[in-house]
């Protein structure tokens, strides 16, 4: 049988038990508070966050797009100026060939796009579906990758041939190459996840851009996603010396870790 406390004076008198209890609750609260104070915690470089979800859809979309009946005899143009693009990668063509080339690519785009308004966006579903087989070697035709490994590698895309980036950061920035070869604007047709990817890596996870790419995917990831912009400035700050700076911009959050980070910054200060 259990015993009650004891009852004196009419006050109840806690058994060693009862104590014992107590002073692990009162412990463990003051250790939950104290983990909530700010503490110097030195600057983490910051990973690019993608959603998942978004992700997901894209993928989807991306399957649903390649195995749509094309609707235009408008298309198959298109793709084989596409390919030529390709193999122009591999085998450097003269500039009037390049000229000749880029002005039938825009004569046959706006002959694909006034009869299916969607068949571009249809060609870099395709173009991106192709993507996986190229990279376990399982096609023919070199013109499918091109030099997409060699050019991506000097931004971390790539090591020794193989993709070391996450696979839809490769993806994406695969169909920026499908619209670079067809004379348009990197992130065209592309939705925020997909933008966010490919200005998200550019401005945070490549190794050492040129200065003008960085500072351009800095602009566009700013407009996208203003938080993985801001501590991505903070801690390139804080790796320079910027130590107010990188303090002041990791102030502006509102996570524990980031106030913590500021505490660090703010202590470098001479």
């Amino acid at each position: 049988m259990v015993t009650p406390p004891e009852v004196k004076g009419g006050r109840t008198r806690l058994t060693p038990a009862g104590s014992r209890l107590i002073l692990t609750v009162v412990a463990a609260g003051c250790v939950a508070f104290l983990l909530t104070l700010p503490r110097p915690t030195a600057p983490r470089a910051p990973a690019l966050v993608l959603d998942p979800a978004a992700v997901a859809i894209v993928r989807e979309e991306d399957r649903r797009a390649a195995a749509a009946t094309p609707e235009s005899a408008a298309v198959e143009p298109v793709w084989e100026l596409y390919r030529e693009g390709g193999r122009a990668e591999l085998a450097p063509e003269s500039a009037q060939a390049f000229r000749e080339r880029a002005a039938a690519t825009q004569e046959a785009i706006a002959a694909l796009v006034a009869e299916d308004p969607e068949g571009l966006d249809q060609l870099r579903a395709r173009a991106t579906m192709e993507l996986p087989a190229a990279l376990r070697g399982d096609t023919e035709d070199p013109a499918v990758l091109g030099s997409f490994p060699a050019t991506t590698e000097r931004y971390g895309v790539f090591e020794d041939g193989e993709p070391v980036a996450p696979a839809f950061v490769v993806r994406t920035l695969f169909a920026g190459r499908f619209n670079a070869i067809m004379g348009q604007e990197l992130t065209a047709g592309m939705s925020e996840v997909e933008r966010t990817a490919y200005w998200g890596w550019l401005a945070v996870e490549a190794p050492e851009p040129p200065a003008q790419l960085r500072a351009r995917a800095r602009e566009e990831l700013a407009a996208l996603d203003a938080d993985q912009a801001r501590l991505t400035a903070a801690f390139d700050a804080y790796e320079s010396g910027l130590f107010a700076e990188a303090s002041a911009l990791y102030e502006r959050g509102d996570t524990l870790r980031e106030r913590n980070f500021a505490l660090a910054a703010a202590s470098s200060v001479p």
